[in-house]
């Protein structure tokens, strides 16, 4: 069976297509073959959450942030969408934490805390969110008495 020239050019026009789409998604970080489960997290601030931030759990890299975006007209809630591949199973009461993910840059990842509830949540679900400071809201209460230190050797000073 012989094949004309054009469809030959559109055969490989479409495999190259095919090609480029799929390098796309592997740049940003999307299998197209491997199923995945989307969960939700609500909040009040995601200051140093970015779209394709990481999702951690004990340590392992399991996922990625999908999308953030208001919750509909309130500016006060917050929703993120959170990807991860469908075989990993959350167990209830697990709590979704945005901590920094460097001392240099205020950039932030996401960090599930397993739970110990009964059951689990199903793709779809709001898992329970919450902020870990880091490193700077351990530090405000020692300036507050380095400043108190100061100002009685000031005191004494004089």
């Amino acid at each position: 069976m012989k094949f004309s020239r054009e469809f030959k050019i559109g055969l490989v026009t479409l495999i190259a297509l095919g090609l480029l789409l799929w390098g796309v998604n592997y740049l940003k970080g999307i299998n197209i073959f491997r199923p995945t489960a989307r969960y939700y997290v609500i909040y009040n601030d995601v200051s140093g959450l970015i779209e394709s931030a990481v999702v951690y759990c004990n340590g392992m890299n399991i996922g990625k942030v999908n999308r953030i975006e208001f919750d509909g007209g309130n500016l006060d809630r917050i929703v993120v969408e959170l990807s991860m591949d469908r075989k990993i199973r959350l167990a209830r009461n697990t709590k979704a934490v945005l901590k920094s993910s460097s001392l240099i840059s205020s950039t932030k990842d996401l960090y599930l805390i397993p739970g110990e509830g009964p059951g689990q949540y199903e793709p779809g679900d709001t898992l329970a969110g919450g902020t870990d400071g880091g490193l700077l809201d351990s530090v405000d209460p020692l300036l507050v008495k380095v400043e108190q230190l100061v100002t009685t050797l000031d005191s004494l000073a004089l």
